[in-house]
């Protein structure tokens, strides 16, 4: 039998023969699962807002909603030593990032907001008060037209811009503002800018607070 006709057909039957253990599969990449609380890094200074809701948590594709608590939990992640994350929401900076996932971890995640917060309200006759949290020292609340408080009673309504409130500073974060003429208003409505165009809604009323404060904290004084 010619050479190159013996190679061909030793080639072939080793092709055909069937070895004695049948090769194992490649198991699955290790899974696991993150949980977390996202909040709000001026939590310090915010109150009852520090911590972040609805805001969409990404671990390596697999997405969860935070609650109203700011907690989270995402089941079946595949692991890695440079797993990607990201958490997006409306109120805050985009954050990304890695992290090291070789085992199930627990998170927690700060967020930076992008518009100034009204945390205290203060309404007292023809003086309304309240306290303003800017952004991460960087004093960028617009304090000027564009930031405004909407006023009405049963019968009228009218608006204060920024520039016509008194700003005090309390702090490198917070402000005390003071609002004149405001007696008789019923209701206020919260227009609060940051320079970027970013702004904050608030509705507070006098006999029952504002929508994200709770009770209001009454003063008797000026």
């Amino acid at each position: 039998m010619p050479r190159m006709a013996l190679y061909i057909l030793l080639a072939f039957c080793a092709a055909c023969a069937t070895p004695d253990d049948p090769v194992a599969p490649a198991p699955d990449q290790p899974r696991f699962t993150v949980t977390g609380v996202v909040y709000d890094s001026l939590a310090s200074h915010v109150g009852p807002r520090q911590v972040a809701p609805a805001v969409r948590v990404s671990v390596n594709g697999v997405v969860a909603i935070t609650d109203l608590q700011g907690r989270f939990t995402i089941t079946q992640v595949l692991g890695g030593s440079h797993v990607p994350f990201e958490l997006l929401s409306l109120e805050y900076e985009p954050y990304t990032g890695t992290m090291r996932l070789d085992r199930d971890l627990t998170v927690f995640l700060p967020l930076r907001r992008l518009a100034p917060l009204m945390t205290a309200f203060f309404p007292a006759g023809d003086s309304t008060r309240f306290i303003v949290v800017d952004l991460q020292s960087r004093k960028t609340v617009e304090r000027w037209q564009r930031t405004r408080a909407t006023m009405g009673t049963g019968t009228a309504q009218w608006t204060q811009f920024g520039d016509q409130w008194v700003w005090t500073p309390i702090d490198i974060l917070t402000w005390m503002v003071s609002m004149p003429n405001t007696a008789g208003a019923e209701e206020f409505r919260f227009d609060i800018h940051d320079a970027t165009g970013s702004v904050s809604h608030a509705v507070c009323r006098v006999d029952s607070g504002c929508d994200h404060l709770g009770l209001i904290e009454t003063d008797s004084g000026s």
